[in-house]
């Protein structure tokens, strides 16, 4: 058993003359570093790793407090790392310097996809501090490799010729992720996929930018178009928009499936759809060029949906309602189901918005028997909160009543909070009328938070 107040003693012969010589004039702070790098080596495990420190060897702050250059303190450090590196196994060099393409934290699963890493290369590296093991939220193993050792693994990466291939295996993995979230859409299986996708959005979001900074077009356009699904739970879509942006302005691939591009077209869309009704509009007829140019009629009819979102967003209703119902008439053709059910939103949100309360309660009452078929959770609470309103204006208190406290329910339990704030405003003087009370608490959060009520058939 360590000593928890002390740090393991290096071999003699762990550090070179250099190194020595920047000890014995006094540099305290690279002694401890050294040392800590030289404890990972013999005795496979350090104090400061124990107490989960990741930043072991994360020495510039104690360099600058003693007036030492950081760049020297850098090149020390590199002096170190290599030392270390010298000390591993081919197999490990080799898969320290893979995971260097991951950022934030990573899954075994992934290690193994794209680095190569056996566990028990991941236990060995964990042991000698170069990789530290983090719990999950289900409590299960995720790694992350310091900045330091991650810059000094890329660097062995770019000499041994291997960084593209990497690379390309690390997108490979997270756009296979992202497919699953287009696939989970409006099934069962969505909360789960998404809830993954949270956990590693920082490796996605950096297999975008590889994608972008490397003109791959239809790699870029395929990781936006998927991205859509997470995005809209997580944060405001306009927050996306210069990565979308960037995305769209690559050169053209005209040999990739329509339907790639279609999809980002889309997402655009929406992202403009409040600010600028000219652009929204006419990325969602550039996309319904692309879907129709692809013979797809499920995302046709997806893109009529957000397009007739765009016209009753600014107003028009009677567009909005005819592509609603060009769009319902595609989706019964291509048995689509979910297409159906959000179709029939959007007429009831067009009925409404007419003043057609009896016709609003139709199309929405058809649409949430459809989603509660499906199993499509949000899909169920963005009707639901529509028809409580329309229960309300037609002043059917009991019936409005049930449908907020319904949808209140539904976001304690998911994190979805749309409209959290205006169902509390509206429910609480319909429980005055009726003498009952609310909980106004709020909704705890919880992951994935919709923020966004448009979604993809």
């Amino acid at each position: 058993m360590r000593d928890p107040g002390r740090v393991q003693r290096a071999p003699e012969n762990f550090l070179d003359a250099a190194q020595i010589a920047e000890v014995q004039a006094g540099r305290r702070d690279f002694l401890r570093g050294a040392f800590v790098a030289a404890a990972a080596l013999g005795a496979g495990r350090t104090i400061a790793a124990e107490a989960g420190d990741p930043a072991i060897l994360n020495l510039p702050e104690h360099s600058r407090s003693l007036g030492q250059p950081v760049a020297a303190r850098h090149r020390s450090m590199q002096a170190v790392l290599a030392s270390t590196w010298r000390w591993l196994a081919p197999t490990e060099r080799d898969g320290l310097a893979a995971l260097s393409v991951f950022s934030g934290t990573f899954g075994r699963d992934a290690a193994e996809d794209v680095a190569g890493a056996s566990l028990a290369s991941l236990a060995t590296l964990c042991e000698r501090s170069l990789l530290r093991r983090v719990p999950d939220h289900a409590g299960l193993s995720r790694y992350h490799v310091h900045e330091l050792i991650r810059a000094f693994g890329r660097e062995r990466l770019q000499e041994a010729g291997r960084l593209a291939a990497v690379e390309q295996r690390h997108y490979d993995h997270f756009a296979r992720m992202v497919d699953a979230a287009v696939t989970a859409w409006d099934t069962t299986e969505e909360t789960a996929v998404l809830q993954r996708m949270r956990i590693d959005h920082d490796n996605i979001e950096s297999a975008l930018e590889r994608a972008i900074a490397r003109g791959a077009t239809t790699d870029a356009l395929r990781l936006v178009g998927g991205l859509f699904a997470y995005w809209i739970y997580s944060l405001p879509l306009e927050d996306r928009r210069p990565v979308i942006e960037r995305t769209l302005c690559l050169p053209s691939d005209e040999t990739a499936d329509p339907a790639i591009r279609a999809r980002a077209l889309n997402v655009a869309g929406y992202t403009w759809i409040t600010i600028d009704r000219d652009k929204s509009i006419g990325l969602f007829a550039e996309g319904l060029g692309e879907y129709r140019r692809a013979v797809d009629p499920i995302g046709e009819a997806w893109t009529l949906r957000g397009l007739g979102y765009a016209h009753l967003i600014w107003g028009e209703v009677a567009v909005a309602d005819r592509l609603a119902r060009e769009s319902l008439a595609m989706c019964r053709a291509a048995n689509d189901p979910a297409g159906v059910a959000w179709s029939l939103h959007d007429l009831g949100e067009c009925a409404f918005a007419r003043g057609e309360l009896s016709e609003a309660k139709t199309a929405l009452v058809g649409g949430i028997a459809v989603f509660c078929e499906l199993g499509v959770g949000f899909a169920e609470y963005r009707s639901r909160i529509m028809l409580a309103d329309v229960h309300r204006l037609q002043r059917d208190w009991p019936a409005a009543l049930a449908e907020y406290r319904r949808v209140l329910a539904v976001e304690r339990t998911t994190g979805f909070s749309t409209r959290a704030g205006e169902l509390l405003w509206s429910s609480a003087p319909l429980c005055a009328r009726r003498q009952a009370p609310v909980d106004t608490r709020p909704a705890q959060p919880a992951s994935p938070v919709a923020v966004d009520g448009r979604r993809p058939a």
